[in-house]
């Protein structure tokens, strides 16, 4: 009876080991930080870094009327402030007179058409 006895508390004592191992390889393991004192101060982060430009969608952007883009002076670089109803990005020099321009604009639309009821 003693042997048996001393068999199962073997076999207790093994798989609680065995259990207590598998256990202590689960825990998950401190994760390493850094410490730094907390001040008050502005914050500056950047991201340098290149890329690809995929374009998705193309559009065609033009004017309702012929002419030609005119130089601006001073010209304007990227990161130029811009003023709204001050700064010139643009002048557009028409090719044809207004009273032109006006008759091909009437015969550009669709004339109206009233329906009548039946």
């Amino acid at each position: 009876m003693r042997a048996n006895w001393l068999k199962r508390a073997g076999w207790i004592i093994g798989a609680g080991l065995v259990l207590t191992a598998l256990i202590w390889l689960a825990w998950p393991r401190p994760a390493a930080v850094d410490l730094a004192a907390l001040t008050r101060g502005p914050m500056e982060v950047t991201i340098d870094d290149e890329a690809k430009t995929r374009v998705r969608h193309v559009y065609t952007v033009s004017a309702p009327i012929l002419g030609k883009v005119l130089r601006i002076s001073p010209p304007r670089h990227v990161g130029d402030q811009v003023t709204a109803d001050e700064t010139v990005v643009a002048v557009m020099q028409p090719r044809f007179r207004a009273s032109t321009m006006r008759e091909r604009m009437r015969s550009c639309r669709r004339p109206w058409r009233r329906r009548t009821r039946a």
